[in-house]
């Protein structure tokens, strides 16, 4: 029985589900196990049962950087003869590996491991579908790069006789922009909203990300006509919501940071029009569910501030992310933002 972890945002649910449309498409998807992570402490033998596992059978982790848990996840795995490829695109991950064990060393040596800061965890993920056989066995070695607009992507650009271009659906492109912040498309923002706005009322996710991934032009053009309307409702509250917040200082590697910090859910947007005022901007909120407080970091283009190095502070190692953005959970609120 193959499984699937995946993180527990749009970027995770996309990687998740080209990794079951196009990595492993020879299963009912009833007979594939998937588990959403959110970073938060998880004993894994709750979710996935070793005693049910098939030898030789796969496992794909998607936008789930490496950490402690996710170390554990893939010994477990590996001890049981699973065969295991991890997808990522966090800087998280680059740090975990300068600093892992002799042991986690030996153990990462023994699964399929394709890493990228540049882009997204789903573009990572088609990418890697792309491949044949061969190219999948060393996925890192193989060099790719996209046409300006990211309307396709060409595999082993540096070898003409095996070079292949293959197109990109603008789903995946749209969920690509939106995550790593690229925002190169004036829609990408009309699409998260639009595209949203239908996710949250439709039980039937499979469907969706089926039209996502390979969807014509004229539906995914649909979510973005919905999101229209919502883009700009959203820029106006921009302005009442940063109302609500108010900058703190707070020394991090040896140097006191101005931070903005607002009790808020984050959007990828909302700190637009001030980041390049502070080292990082901050957003917070209480999680009921969990009975848990999210934190959600942003830091400008200009700035020096590491948004990952400090998730990982505030969060003992288990939070973490990019450069720009990253983000943790805690039992409790940050004493200094109050």
């Amino acid at each position: 029985m193959p499984y699937v972890i995946h993180h527990n945002d749009d970027d995770g649910r996309c990687s998740a589900a080209i990794a079951m449309n196009e990595i492993i498409p020879i299963f009912a998807k009833n007979m594939i196990t998937t588990v959403e992570y959110n970073y938060t402490m998880i004993d894994w033998s709750e979710y996935i049962d070793p005693s049910k596992f098939i030898q030789n059978d796969i496992a794909i982790i998607v936008d789930l950087s490496l950490c402690s848990s996710i170390i554990e996840l893939i010994r477990m795995f590996v001890d049981n003869n699973i065969k295991v490829i991890h997808i990522d695109h966090h800087k998280k991950t680059f740090d975990y590996m300068e600093e892992m064990t002799d042991e986690e060393k030996e153990l990462i040596s023994k699964i399929t491991t394709f890493y990228a800061t540049s882009i997204s965890a789903s573009m990572l993920t088609w990418i890697y579908s792309c491949m044949n056989d061969e190219e999948k066995s060393h996925p890192s070695d193989i060099k790719f790069d996209f046409t300006p607009t990211f309307s396709h992507v060409m595999i082993n650009v540096d070898d003409s006789s095996k070079a292949r271009e293959y197109r990109i659906n603008p789903g995946i492109f749209y969920i690509d922009d939106y995550d790593i912040w690229r925002h190169s498309s004036k829609d990408t923002l009309a699409f998260h909203y639009g595209f949203a706005s239908v996710k949250d009322k439709n039980p039937k996710l499979d469907k969706l990300w089926g039209d996502i991934i390979y969807g014509m032009d004229r539906q995914i053009r649909s979510y973005i006509d919905k999101g229209q309307a919502i883009a700009e409702f959203k820029q106006n509250d921009y302005e009442y919501i940063l109302k609500r917040g108010h900058y703190v200082e707070i020394e991090f590697e040896g140097k006191m940071r101005r931070i903005f910090t607002v009790n808020n859910t984050i959007d990828s947007f909302m700190f637009e029009s001030i980041k390049s005022e502070y080292d990082a901007c901050l957003a917070y909120w209480y999680d009921a569910k969990i009975n848990k407080w999210h934190y959600s970091i942003r830091s400008g283009d200009d700035s020096d501030f590491d948004c990952n190095k400090f998730a990982q502070a505030m969060s003992n190692g288990i939070g973490g992310g990019h450069m720009r953005s990253a983000g943790w959970i805690k039992d409790d609120m940050i004493k200094e933002l109050q």
